[in-house]
């Protein structure tokens, strides 16, 4: 039962991944940058939906021939590729796929390789694990990757040997049995790079050549059937009632079941994409053949020759498609971030080095912070965790960490709008399991307010990203936490109101815990908040508009703690009496002058509920010196005395004021200093007379 529920889990999975790769590529295999970007950016640009983590198994075949370069003699104004975006756009994409198996699909491992060719194929980078417990394991799995991608001059054009290369690889570096048990359902993709036209060295007629290369390509790389035949159901339906969403239940049942798709299917199956940063216009059979390949591997052809900057996105977003995430596309302009995020990551692509973009907020205090190259300004407010940009100048990301919530706007140098793509990734914290400020058991009290008046015991919660951050109360009411907390013992549910601290930034109850019983308490705590849910780009600057989708930050259930019965005791002032006249406050003048204090014998006692005699040692942590008292008159007050006990009557405790020259009617105050056995609670820790 439990292998057919993750089977059909897994199907449902994949239905919706195709909807989404149906609505981002269309029907055509030949598309164009600018096509695709525009389907993205309607299609894909909303923070709702859930992630489907598809792990990736990904070669990058890029074509390193000379017409990239350039060449000298024409001081490389010829280069199809002169800022060498090929190179900038695998780190992106090493970027991406770090990024997401960091924080999106931890659970994914992904791995990546890259091929370069030219007269002949070589590896760059052998197949390399890409799984991230932590923001510093990122920096370093980023780092290493990146050292071996590269923009290099490798003369002809030979793309044959990068997929035979390719080939060998998948056979023998891609095994599962190097994978954690646990790392996902996995694809095979090859992302093939190039400026068109094949040129083998040694030289070979261009018919023959791409022919065998077809055929290898598709004897080498197979694409189940069983699978291809699902996605083309669920394109129907697509194509049929617009989205997925809206199409009847049984007819995407029926999908699943006639075409059943598993891990096995995926194995046989490798998704094929190709990027043309030249037209092939003028080589139709070079063009018809490279349809057919991507066409029957469930990829696309991407034309590049008007919009060669866009290489980066169109890579983000095949990598997206794949994996099952969705894009945030944002553009100048105002966008929401939501509140209690972990790291927002920030990603721009721009079409001219020169553009500086400034990314910027106003707080609820009205204050505006900005970031404009990295560089915050004077009122700060940006947590930046991590900000590059690559040598061409074209490329910028940043990485900032618990970003402040609310409307962010970008702007650009004049012009640097226009041809600016932008991507938002928002990445959700996940709070730390709440651990009670509380003992581990608590003595119960059994009269109101039930709770120690003396010791209460007040219930805090600090929101804590697993890693350990600390997010704090959003400054806006709009976007503030509401918890709903409740604790259940066994006279019932009582409910409690939490505060926020900002000194010490926490929650706290603003009453004391409630424990007339003794036996479990159970703590229920329910965090919720508003949340947008709708399309990045926002034009209003209302919150109310914006967020407004209530969302559970935090639930957390089944918290228990235990309350353990107490022997109540009182301390009686055997003497003075209340109300007793104490005499004159000095002695005749027949004791000496000056007249000497009258002292005023105190004497106190330990006693049960019902009046019988406790043992100070079975009560008291300190038994030796458990009392202080003073005289109180008025406002004014005598140092404290403290009471010892009283060889010649065990379980009392005396001793004499001999510093009190009041008039009138006064105050014996006897206070309890000493810590008593948590088993027994005084009635009172302050007793007046």
């Amino acid at each position: 039962m439990d292998s057919i529920f993750h089977r059909l889990t897994k199907l449902i999975h994949w239905a919706i991944l195709i909807c989404l790769m149906a609505s981002i590529f269309g029907e055509s295999a030949i598309v164009s940058a600018q096509s695709l970007k525009e389907v993205t950016t309607k299609d894909a640009s909303s923070t709702s939906g859930v992630d489907q983590c598809y792990a990736l198994d990904v070669v990058f075949i890029v074509d390193q021939s000379g017409s990239m370069s350039g060449t000298q003699s024409n001081n490389y104004k010829d280069a199809t590729d002169p800022l060498d975006q090929r190179k900038y756009a695998v780190e992106s994409a090493i970027d991406q796929l770090t990024d997401n198996a960091l924080d999106r699909c931890p659970n994914s491992v992904h791995r990546v390789a890259i091929i370069s060719f030219g007269s002949e194929a070589r590896v760059d980078l052998g197949v390399s694990q890409i799984n991230p417990e932590t923001a510093n394991e990122a920096e370093v799995i980023r780092a290493r990757l990146k050292q071996s991608v590269q923009a290099i001059n490798m003369d002809e054009t030979d793309p044959l040997d990068a997929f035979e290369l390719a080939k060998s690889l998948f056979t023998k570096d891609f095994r599962a049995d190097t994978l954690p048990s646990d790392s996902g359902t996995r694809k095979k993709v090859i992302i093939f790079i190039t400026d068109g036209e094949p040129h083998p060295d040694p030289v070979e007629p261009l018919a023959p050549y791409i022919e065998r290369m077809e055929k290898e390509i598709d004897e080498d790389f197979p694409f189940d059937e069983t699978l291809k035949n699902q996605e083309a159901c669920f394109s129907t339906l697509v194509d049929r009632y617009e989205d997925l969403d809206k199409a009847p239940q049984e007819e995407i049942n029926k999908c699943l079941s006639d075409y059943r798709v598993d891990q096995k299917q995926l194995d046989n199956s490798y998704y094929i994409f190709g990027l043309f940063l030249k037209s092939t216009s003028d080589y139709k059979s070079i063009a018809d053949t490279w349809q057919r390949i991507v066409s029957s591997h469930q990829g696309k052809m991407i034309m590049l020759s008007n919009n060669r900057d866009d290489l980066n996105s169109d890579i983000r977003t095949i990598l997206s498609s794949l994996i099952g995430t969705k894009l945030n596309v944002v553009s100048c302009g105002k966008f929401a971030v939501n509140p209690y995020l972990k790291r927002a990551i920030l990603t721009f692509f721009k079409n001219d080095p020169k553009t500086s973009v400034t990314i910027s907020y106003q707080d609820a205090a009205g204050q505006t912070h900005t970031v404009t190259d990295g560089n915050v300004g004077d009122s700060g407010g940006f947590n930046i965790a991590e900000h590059n940009t690559d040598l061409s100048g074209l490329n910028e990301r940043y990485v900032i960490d618990t970003p402040y919530p609310g409307i962010w706007e970008i702007t650009a140098t004049a012009g640097g709008c226009e041809n600016l793509d932008a991507y938002y990734d928002p990445v959700v914290i996940d709070p730390s399991p709440y651990q009670p400020n509380l003992p581990a058991e608590i003595a119960e009290f059994t009269s109101a307010p039930y709770y120690d008046k003396y010791h209460p015991n007040y219930l805090e919660y600090q929101l804590k990203d697993v890693d350990g951050a600390i997010l704090s109360q959003a400054d806006d009411p709009r976007l503030a936490i509401d918890i709903d907390m409740k604790v259940t013992g066994p006279q019932g549910t009582v409910a409690y109101t939490m505060a926020w601290d900002a000194a010490d930034k926490l929650f706290r109850t603003t009453d004391p815990i409630q424990v007339p019983e003794e036996g479990a308490y159970t703590i229920s705590m329910v965090g919720t908040y508003y949340d947008h849910a709708g399309p990045v780009s926002v034009a209003s600057t209302n919150y109310s508009d914006i967020f407004t989708e209530r969302k559970t930050l935090f639930d957390q259930e089944g918290i228990t703690f235990n309350v353990h019965g107490v022997t109540p005791f009182v301390i009686v002032v055997d003497q003075p009496k209340a109300d007793r006249s104490l005499g004159a406050v000095h002695d005749t003048i027949f004791s000496g002058w000056p007249l000497k204090i009258h002292p005023i014998n105190v004497s106190v006692s330990l006693l049960d509920q019902n009046g019988s005699p406790l043992k100070p040692e079975t009560v008291l942590t300190d038994p030796d010196s458990p009392f202080e008292v003073t005289v109180v008159s008025g406002k004014q007050s005598t140092s404290p005395i403290t009471l010892t006990e009283d060889p010649t009557k065990p379980n009392t405790y005396t001793g004499q004021i001999t510093n009190s020259e009041f008039t009138g009617k006064q105050n014996i105050q006897v206070k309890l200093v000493s810590k008593y056995n948590e088993y027994y609670r005084p009635q009172d820790e302050v007793i007046t007379v």
